[in-house]
């Protein structure tokens, strides 16, 4: 009889043991399951965040393409500019180089006289030369100024733009390119070569 109670106690013990490590088993595959959809959930997290930063990267990427397009349309649109300008005058200056397609003008003495403007009559003494230092004209020779209205279309057109604000007395040094010279229509070509670009040192005498 104690043995019967002993082999049913024995049996109620391991019945109520098993439910406890199966338990265990579960609780270990699911502890195993979570920290593998864990490790899922930051593989996907870690993909996303690098697709995300792809996309700004990609997206900074087109804003400084968009930039550098746009800033070299403007650089595009100063040259034009620039060149439109350069290819009719260069405001009076300190300084002047050997740049023969702009009009450069140097402003060696100022006048205090009479300004002279556009519609007027000046009266101008001055020296005409070559780039390579030849002297086409010289108007202290004939000891005669040369008198014409500013503005006008009676001299080349480097002359009307680069007289016109000169004060009697003032003095300047002009180099002028051919197409505000005379271009390819030189009045005396053995003297004044087609295309040539003239330098001139100018005086205005008379405003009137």
């Amino acid at each position: 009889m104690k043995k019967i109670i002993v082999l049913i106690f024995i049996l109620v013990l391991m019945n109520g043991c098993t439910p406890s490590m199966d338990t265990n088993v579960v609780d270990q595959t699911l502890d195993a399951s979570s920290k593998s959809l864990g490790n899922v959930d930051l593989v996907n997290d870690i993909t996303n965040q690098n697709q995300t930063s792809e996309k700004k990267d990609e997206a900074n990427t087109d804003d400084l393409q968009l930039n550098f397009k746009d800033q070299r349309s403007v650089e595009v649109n100063l040259n034009q500019k620039n060149s439109n300008t350069n290819s009719t005058y260069k405001p009076v200056t300190n300084s002047i180089d050997r740049d023969t397609t702009t009009l450069q003008v140097q402003e060696k003495v100022p006048g205090t006289g009479v300004e002279a403007t556009s519609g007027r009559q000046v009266s101008v003494h001055y020296i005409g030369k070559l780039v390579n230092g030849t002297e086409f004209d010289n108007s202290y020779k004939r000891g005669q100024p040369i008198t014409f209205t500013l503005g006008e279309g009676d001299v080349i057109k480097g002359w009307d733009i680069a007289i016109e604000g000169m004060k009697v007395g003032g003095k300047r040094h002009l180099v002028i390119p051919p197409q505000l010279a005379y271009g390819d229509s030189s009045p005396n070509p053995q003297t004044i070569p087609n295309g040539a670009t003239l330098i001139f040192d100018v005086e205005l005498v008379d405003v009137k």
